[in-house]
């Protein structure tokens, strides 16, 4: 590799269903994504003293600020 140039980034994924292509977690140099996620949510619900009405306010607040 020449200096300067950039390692390149390792990302795999996973498919499942009954012949359609269909991406569920995306694993980048080795890290899932849906593995991240789930622990993101659970954090949430857990600062929410068990409720899962927090996280629905963060995804509808991540919601809107991406249609922004």
């Amino acid at each position: 590799m020449s200096p300067g140039a950039q390692t390149p980034l390792r990302i795999d994924w996973l498919e499942y269903g009954n012949g359609a292509h269909k991406i569920n977690d995306l694993i980048v140099e080795g890290i899932s994504m849906i593995a991240t996620q789930r622990s993101e949510f659970a954090s949430v619900v857990q600062r929410n003293g068990g409720q899962v009405g927090g996280v629905i306010a963060m995804m509808r607040e991540k919601t809107a600020s991406a249609a922004r």
